[in-house]
C-alpha cells in the first residue's frame, strides 16, 4: 500500500507579519514556516500504516514556493519516503484548482506504481481551512487509480 498525505506550508503561528512596501503581500522573508498540527498527525499516522502493513510507502505533496521543500523534508525526517513539490509562484490556489493538481499529481504517482496511492489527508489548515478540498477532488477520484 502506497499512502499520499497532502501537506500545506504556512507561516508559524506566533509569528510577526510585516506587509510589502506596496501593501499587498505579506512580506515571508523572516517568517518562520511549518505544517499544520493536523496534516503532521496525518503524516504520523501515514507511516504507522504503513509500518503496520510491513510494506509500502509514504509520500507528502505540497504546492508552493521552492522554499516549501522545507516542510517536505521535515516530514521525510520523521518517515515519509518521498515528497512531491508542485512550485508554484507563491500565490494561493482555489480549491478546484489545487484539487486538479493533487488529481494530476496521484495519476503520475499511480502511473509509475503497481499499488495506487490513496490520499488520506487534505484538510484543515493553520492558513484557511480548506473543507472543500476532499469535495473537490471527488470528482477526479475515479480517473486516479484509487480503489472505492
Amino acid at each position: 500500500m502506497d499512502v499520499l498525505v497532502c501537506i500545506k506550508r504556512v507561516p508559524l503561528s506566533g509569528g510577526k507579519f510585516t506587509i510589502t512596501e506596496d501593501g499587498r503581500d505579506i512580506e515571508s522573508a523572516k517568517l518562520g514556516f511549518t505544517i499544520s498540527p493536523h496534516e503532521e498527525v496525518a503524516v504520523e499516522e501515514a507511516v504507522r500504516i504503513i509500518e503496520k502493513a510491513g510494506e509500502g510507502s509514504v509520500t507528502v505533496l505540497t504546492l508552493g514556493p521552492p522554499e516549501a521543500e522545507e516542510q517536505i523534508r521535515e516530514q521525510m525526517a520523521i518517515g515519509a519516503d518521498r515528497g512531491i513539490l508542485i512550485e508554484t509562484d507563491g500565490q494561493e490556489w482555489d480549491p478546484q484548482a489545487t484539487a486538479s493538481a493533487i488529481a494530476d499529481a496521484t495519476r503520475w504517482i499511480n502511473a509509475g506504481s503497481h499499488v495506487a496511492a490513496m490520499p488520506i489527508a487534505c484538510g484543515k489548515t493553520v492558513a484557511r481551512p480548506l473543507r472543500a478540498m476532499p469535495c473537490s477532488a471527488s470528482p477526479h477520484h475515479g480517473n486516479l487509480g484509487i480503489p472505492s
